[in-house]
C-alpha cells in the first residue's frame, strides 16, 4: 500500500461516474434545506463493516477507541521468505495479533514476490518483488505454508487478498494473463488449506487501484471469489497538492498537484453500482484503499475538510449497499504530523477531525431510517438511524469546486417521539464532535446551522431538555 504518489502514472480518469445522490433530484434552494427524517421506514442495520482501515505504519492504538471492524494488512512475504524453506512469519503473526487485539478482523494481503521465486533474468531492470513466480508451483506451495500458518495461529487471520493494485505497474510489472494465473494459483493454495483444516477461510481481490474492468471482470470470472475489492480516492486522477512525499521527481509532481474540482463522494456509490454490474449480486463488494487523495500531501486530510468529504462517502458508501470498506489508513507516519498525510490519527496518536466522523458512525449504529431533502448535487449529504441512545441524523457539507456555501437545516423527525436534540458540530480545521449543544425540538423538528465544510451529528432523545441552570 507504499507509494501512492506513483500511482498517477498508470491510472486514468473515470470521466462521467459521478451521478447525484437518490434525494437530489428536485431543485433546492441554495441557502437553506429541510430535511425529514422518517423513523418508521426501515432498511436494515446500520452498516458497521464500512469501518474498516488499513495499517501500514504506526500503532493501532489511536484507532483501538473506534472499534473497527476490520484491519488490512500487508503481508510483505517478499521479506518473510528470504528462500526455498527460509519463512519467517513472526513479525506478520505480530500484526495479524495487535489487529485481533482490539477486535478486528484481520485481512492479509498476499503479496509480494519473494526475490529468490520471481521470474527474472540477468540485467532484468524490472522490481523483482512484483513479478510473477517463475515457479508457480512453488508460490502456491508458499502460500499454503502461510494461510495455514496465520489461520490456525492463536490469534488467527482467515480473510486474505490477492495482491494489490495489480493494474500500477509499481505493483505489478508482468502481465494481465499471469497475474490472472498468480491468482488462480493462490486461490488453490487456500482451498487445499481450507480442505486440510476445515476453516472457513476467505479470499478475494484484486484490490485494483480503480474500479478496473480489465482486472476485474477476468479476475472474478476465473477464481470466483468471496469479494471483489477495488481502491479509490476521490481527488483521482491528481496528486494531493500540498508536498511532493518524495516518490516521483519534483517537475512531475508539480506539474499534476492540484484539486480536482469534481470531486465528489457520490462517485463511490456509482461505483459500486458498476463493480455490482460487472460480477453479479452474489459476490460481496469491498472498497479497501479509499481517502481524498492519494500520492502528494493533502492538508484536507486533517482538517474538516477532509471530515466531511469522509462523513459523505460513508453515506454513500452504506446507500449504495456496499459491504466493506477500509479507509487509508489507521495513523500517520511518525514525524509527518500535520503534513496531509493519511491517517485517522497523526504519528503521535492525536485525534485528527476525520476520526470524530468514524466514531459518530460507530456511535450511531442501529436501524437505518428513511431521510429525505438532502441534496448531494449541491453538496449536502444526510443519514439517519435509530439505535439505543435515540434518533441519530448525520450531516455532510462538502464541495471540492471552490463553492462555498454556509446553509441551515430545518431537521423534522416523523415516527419517532424526539424532544431533546444533543447538537455537534464539527466546522474548524482543529474540530472534533467530542460535545455538543442540547437544543429543544419543537413539533418534532430542529433547525441547526451546517457550515461549509462541516459535519453536523444530531442525535434526538424521546426525554425533554433538562432545564438550563439560571445565570
Amino acid at each position: 500500500m507504499r507509494g501512492r504518489a506513483a500511482r498517477i502514472a498508470a491510472l486514468v480518469a473515470l470521466a462521467g461516474l459521478a451521478t447525484p445522490g437518490a434525494s437530489a433530484a428536485a431543485p433546492i434552494p441554495a441557502s437553506d434545506l429541510t430535511i425529514t427524517v422518517d423513523a418508521a421506514a426501515e432498511f436494515g442495520p446500520t452498516n458497521q463493516h464500512l469501518l474498516g482501515v488499513g495499517w501500514n505504519t504506526g500503532s493501532l492504538d489511536g484507532v483501538a477507541p473506534l472499534h473497527p471492524p476490520a484491519v488490512r494488512i500487508d503481508g510483505s512475504l517478499h521479506e518473510a521468505s528470504t528462500g526455498p524453506g527460509a519463512l519467517d512469519l513472526d513479525p506478520l503473526l505480530a500484526r495479524v495479533e495487535a489487529a485481533r487485539s482490539i477486535g478486528a478482523e484481520p485481512q492479509v494481503i498476499l503479496s509480494y514476490m519473494p526475490p529468490w521465486l520471481a521470474r527474472t533474468w540477468p540485467g532484468d531492470p524490472r522490481d523483482p518483488t512484483r513479478l510473477a513466480p517463475r515457479d508457480p508451483a512453488a508460490w502456491q506451495g508458499l502460500v499454503e505454508t502461510v494461510v495455514e500458518s496465520l489461520a490456525t495461529a492463536p490469534d488467527p487471520a482467515f480473510r486474505f487478498e490477492v495482491w494489490n493494485e495489480p493494474d500500477l505497474p509499481v505493483f505489478w510489472q508482468d502481465s494481465p494473463a499471469d497475474f490472472i494465473e498468480l491468482a488462480r494459483r493462490t486461490h488453490a493454495a487456500i482451498a487445499a488449506v481450507e480442505a486440510r483444516t476445515g476453516l472457513d477461510l476467505q479470499v478475494g481481490g484484486p484490490a485494483a487501484a480503480f474500479p478496473d474492468a480489465a482486472w476485474i471482470v477476468p479476475y472474478a470470472q476465473v477464481t470466483e471469489p468471496d469479494f471483489v475489492s477495488w481502491h479509490f480516492y476521490g481527488n483521482h486522477p491528481f496528486f494531493g497538492p500540498d508536498g511532493n512525499e518524495g516518490f516521483v521527481p519534483d517537475p512531475v509532481y508539480q506539474a499534476n498537484a492540484r484539486r480536482n474540482p469534481l470531486t465528489s463522494p457520490s462517485e463511490f456509490a456509482s461505483q459500486t453500482e458498476m463493480v455490482r454490474s460487472w460480477v453479479g449480486l452474489g459476490t460481496e463488494l469491498t472498497i479497501d484503499e479509499w481517502n481524498v487523495a492519494a500520492g502528494g500531501f493533502d492538508t484536507r486530510h486533517d482538517t474538516h475538510e477532509g471530515a466531511a468529504f469522509d462523513a459523505a462517502v460513508l453515506t454513500e458508501m452504506e446507500r449504495a449497499g456496499l459491504d466493506a470498506a477500509d479507509f487509508y489508513r489507521s495513523s500517520d507516519t511518525p514525524g509527518l504530523e500535520r503534513r496531509g498525510e493519511w491517517g485517522l490519527v497523526d504519528g503521535t496518536g492525536e485525534r485528527k477531525p476525520a476520526w470524530w466522523v468514524f466514531d459518530a458512525f460507530h456511535r450511531a449504529q442501529g436501524i437505518r431510517i428513511g431521510l429525505t431533502g438532502d441534496a448531494p448535487a449541491l453538496g449536502v449529504w444526510g443519514r439517519a438511524s435509530r439505535g439505543r441512545g435515540g434518533v441519530d441524523v448525520i450531516l455532510s457539507s462538502f464541495t471540492a469546486s471552490g463553492l462555498d456555501v454556509d446553509r441551515r437545516a430545518t431537521v423534522a423527525v416523523e415516527g419517532a417521539r424526539a424532544r431533546c436534540a444533543v447538537v455537534r458540530t464539527l466546522a474548524t480545521p482543529d474540530g472534533s464532535l467530542a460535545t455538543g449543544e442540547e437544543a429543544p425540538v419543537v413539533a418534532g423538528t430542529v433547525t441547526v446551522g451546517l457550515p461549509h465544510p462541516s459535519v453536523v451529528w444530531i442525535r434526538f432523545r424521546p426525554e425533554p431538555c433538562p432545564p438550563r441552570p439560571p445565570r
